[in-house]
């Protein structure tokens, strides 16, 4: 059984440099960065976005887990202005022997659910245009493209009403 689980503070201390370095290299292989220079763009990418860390407001980091076992994670934030009620993915990671088992996508609907929880109305990410497995991902969930820049893409979904509680 696929869940998600607020990050701990040991797991987020695993989670950021393994985050920083697979952002720096999704960069360089868009082609928006150069290699030299990438580590410490992404250091201050993470700083920028997490400065209180797991801690930082709005932010909401998550471990997936499959049957208790840590096999991924998830960073949803709350974009502003808050009257938008919109999210947006920094990141949804799956490690490479866990993928194509329907544990992303398991994920993706748990975090809706969370999202709407939340009282998100709409979730958005970005795309570089030639990474075609995760194009594939997002739009097999329901995402649609919004508008393309240079060589990215953004996705967004609009989430279903929460129903009474």
């Amino acid at each position: 059984m696929v869940t998600i689980h607020r990050m701990t503070e040991e797991q987020f201390e695993a989670f950021l440099p393994q985050s920083i370095a697979r952002y720096a290299a999704e960069m360089v292989s868009g082609r928006a960065w150069e290699p030299t220079d990438s580590i410490q763009k992404s250091r201050r990418e993470h700083s920028k976005h997490l400065p209180q860390g797991l801690a930082t407001l709005d932010h909401h980091l998550y471990t997936i887990q499959l049957e208790r076992r840590p096999v991924g994670e998830v960073w949803l934030s709350v974009e502003h202005p808050s009257d938008t009620n919109n999210g947006y993915i920094h990141h949804l990671f799956v490690a490479e022997p866990f993928r194509r088992r329907g544990i992303g996508s398991q994920a993706m609907l748990l975090l809706e659910k969370e999202a709407s929880r939340l009282g998100l109305a709409r979730l958005a990410l970005h795309l570089f245009l030639d990474n075609s497995a995760a194009m594939a991902f997002f739009r097999k969930a329901g995402f649609q493209a919004d508008t393309v820049k240079g060589t990215r893409i953004k996705l967004s979904k609009k989430l279903p009403s929460p129903g009474p509680q």
